[in-house]
């Protein structure tokens, strides 16, 4: 019975010391490490680790390299290892395993998803920029939207009054002289407000005011070079929806998509209310010819239309600017809220819901303020409200549900900036378009309030009005 009982001791210590050696993670909130990184990033796990048992670290099967280890105390006085790991290619995938050896011992901590500095698209080397166009009076010239991965730039001519292309290899053609009579009776143009081109080339949609006070919405066909007024209009009011040519609208901006289908913003649009944005955005569409409102009062305070349809606003905060991806059905807004952070929402425009959201922070005292590569959670840094183009520039939607965006263009230079970086918000994370400082030729180019980063080609090069659309840019690999 003694003998019994000397045994039964004997494997509730054996089992008391195993569990004493057994490696624990601290994950309270001052020792958890986070759900991401990237290559190249130093990862802390805290706990009772034994590091003097052999102590091994893997993730996701690939052994990480220990490059410090610390004795520290948490809140409690308690004595805790911190040990610290260099995450590396091999490592790359989503949840991916963590695991603590220590010993014969073995402990699972949860597992995190590792990233490439460079994602979808990245180049390999500096990016600078070169001149394809030089505008005379270009200040006046306004861009038409067409994202369509070719490196195409449309534009109309305020000096010339016609419509133009340039190509990506700097190439002019002018498609079509907007000078004359326009409308059915004699009317011409005296201010052209907005335009797109679908993504094949062949459809450019535009609106304009003409002689009198009528607003038209037209479209030529850029093959036969012919003409089409789908709608004529005085004001903006019923019938909101319905047959294009019946209902009463003006049209600020226009973004056609590979479909047939056509997202427009309402209103003027000019900055005569304060603000930027549309009242309204509808949906124009080829295959029926019908209107139909999809969100209405973009504009806090703005102008109210008795009976138009449409989901009211559904930003969080104040809109400051918006970005269209027309065959995703993608609409990015760019708000501001009460403490003047930063935020980008992500919304489906068909179905009215938002997707995803991100909102920049500098988080002083924490740190660095221009940690600006990896999971949107581990971010910190202020990219402004999307007003000042010195803090951010661009927002050029990119397929996959990303945004490409110039950061810093002055003020941190000696921190590595400015930098291209893209907002991945399907894999919630930025990455670097391009390693290193985007050289913009010590200054001679810069971008300005008024210009626009336009499109990108199949190489990947992007293309930017600077210097308040005195020039057209074209980046490329030093």
């Amino acid at each position: 019975m003694v003998m019994l009982s000397f045994q039964a001791c004997k494997k509730a210590d054996n089992f008391y010391n195993k569990l004493q050696a057994l490696p624990q993670i601290d994950n309270t909130k001052n020792f958890t490490y986070k759900p991401a990184y990237i290559v190249g990033d130093t990862l802390a796990i805290t706990g009772k680790l034994y590091p003097e048992n052999k102590l091994q670290i893997a993730i996701g099967g690939k052994p990480a390299p220990i490059v410090k280890i610390e004795k520290i105390k948490d809140g409690f006085g308690n004595i805790l290892d911190q040990v610290f790991i260099i995450i590396t290619n091999e490592m790359t995938g989503k949840a991916k395993e963590v695991k603590i050896i220590s010993g014969d011992n073995t402990t699972l901590g949860a597992a995190i998803d590792v990233f490439t500095p460079g994602g979808t698209g990245s180049f390999n080397n500096e990016l600078t920029s070169t001149v394809l166009k030089t505008f005379n009076n270009g200040s006046q010239n306004i861009f038409l939207n067409c994202q369509n991965g070719k490196g195409d730039i449309y534009y109309y001519s305020a000096v010339n009054k016609d419509l133009r292309q340039i190509n990506k290899n700097g190439q002019e053609t002018i498609l079509y002289d907007l000078s004359g009579a326009l409308i059915p009776g004699g009317a011409a143009i005296t201010k052209f407000q907005a335009g797109g081109v679908d993504p094949m080339g062949q459809s450019l949609y535009f609106s304009a005011r003409t002689s009198g006070t009528n607003y038209v919405f037209g479209k030529i066909d850029l093959n036969s070079k012919q003409l089409t007024v789908l709608n004529q209009s005085q004001t903006i009011a019923a019938p909101y929806e319905g047959s294009v040519n019946a209902v009463k609208m003006i049209i600020s901006e226009i973004y056609p998509d590979s479909k047939g289908n056509v997202y427009l913003g309402i209103g003027i649009n000019d900055g005569s209310n304060g603000s930027t944005l549309p009242d309204a955005i509808a949906r124009y569409s080829k295959a029926d010819d019908n209107i139909k409102y999809l969100y209405k009062n973009l504009i806090y305070g703005g102008t109210s239309y008795a009976g138009m349809p449409g989901t009211s606003s559904p930003f969080s905060n104040t809109g400051v600017t918006l970005r269209f991806s027309p065959d995703e059905k993608l609409l990015y807004v760019m708000e501001e809220s009460v403490d003047f952070t930063a935020i980008i929402e992500v919304y489906d425009l068909d179905a009215r819901v938002k997707l995803n959201d991100f909102t920049t922070s500098d988080r002083a005292g924490t740190g660095s303020k221009f940690n600006v590569l990896g999971p949107f959670s581990s971010l910190q840094f202020n990219m402004g409200t999307g007003r000042d183009v010195n803090q951010t520039f661009g927002y050029l939607p990119l397929p996959g549900r990303r945004l490409q965006v110039l950061l810093f263009q002055a003020g941190a230079q000696t921190f590595g900036f400015p930098k291209w970086v893209v907002f991945d918000f399907a894999d919630q994370r930025t990455y670097a378009y391009a390693p290193g400082t985007f050289n913009q030729s010590s200054g001679t180019y810069a971008f300005r309030n008024g210009d626009e980063l336009l499109n990108y080609d199949e190489e990947g090069n992007l293309y930017a009005t600077s210097n308040g659309k005195s020039y057209l840019l074209k980046t490329q690999e030093q």
